[in-house]
């Protein structure tokens, strides 16, 4: 049997089956970009994207946790005007991506200590938005791979063998 650690090398993010990513131009308006945000599909984050030869390439990212962070903020403010201004106004700027060839240990380190990154575009060579890669997805298909090992986790990591007896009644 392989370990999580032998697996995460060998298996490409592109099989994770990526979500594919909610996408506005600079000029969109930040009303447009929060409309797409609550799109369910959207999994919570819409990338901005310029054209570069009729093909999508990352130059920001919206995400909920913006929203909450900063935008919120900045809208309560002056609602109508801000929600008419342009996405580029409150945009993260050239997100962190991945490329579409990566391993999924490389994702895991993004996400895990590389930042926090929760949703991460993916690119090919000329770093053009080919896909994108979210938390859900690398838990999922951790579920998959390993259903037994997660399913055993205790509740909290530190209750290693400390569980003297069941929750509950």
């Amino acid at each position: 049997m392989k370990s999580a650690e032998e697996e995460f090398r060998k298996e490409s993010v592109r099989s994770l089956g990526e979500s594919e990513p909610v996408t506005v131009s600079r000029t969109t308006t930040l009303g447009e970009a929060l409309d797409k945000l609550r799109v369910p599909d959207s999994g919570g984050c819409v990338i901005v994207v310029d054209t570069v030869g009729g093909q999508p390439k990352p130059v920001g990212i919206i995400t909920e946790r913006d929203y909450l962070d900063r935008i919120v903020q900045r809208v309560d403010a002056g609602a109508d005007a801000a929600l008419a201004a342009p996405v580029e106004d409150y945009m993260t700027v050239d997100p962190k991506t991945l490329s579409e060839n990566a391993d999924l240990e490389k994702a895991i380190q993004l996400m895990t200590t590389g930042g926090g990154y929760r949703h991460l575009p993916l690119v090919d060579d000329n770093g053009l938005l080919t896909g994108l890669i979210l938390t859900r997805d690398i838990i999922a298909f951790l579920a998959q791979s390993f259903p037994v090992e997660i399913m055993n986790l205790p509740p909290q990591l530190h209750q290693d063998e400390r569980i003297d007896s069941r929750e509950g009644g």
